[in-house]
């Protein structure tokens, strides 16, 4: 099963929970383990990414989250 992070709303703890796909296609909630609160989403972290060519090495942070909605969850 694969691991996923979630942000609590109400505390702003992210923890890491594993979950079936099922759990993830049917949006089951994903309880808080500091505050019991089930107001969780999904938590992306950022990425970074590196190109490189024949000359040049090239390396960007991503900073791409649910904050910045450029995608949809």
């Amino acid at each position: 099963m694969p691991y996923y992070d979630y942000h609590c709303e109400n505390c702003g703890t992210i923890q890491t929970v594993k979950r079936t796909i099922k759990e993830i296609e049917e949006n089951t909630p994903v309880p808080c383990n500091y505050c019991d609160s089930t107001n969780t989403k999904r938590y992306y972290k950022p990425v970074a990414i590196t190109t490189t060519s024949h000359s040049n090495s090239y390396t960007e942070n991503v900073q791409c989250c649910h904050h910045c909605n450029c995608y949809e969850e």
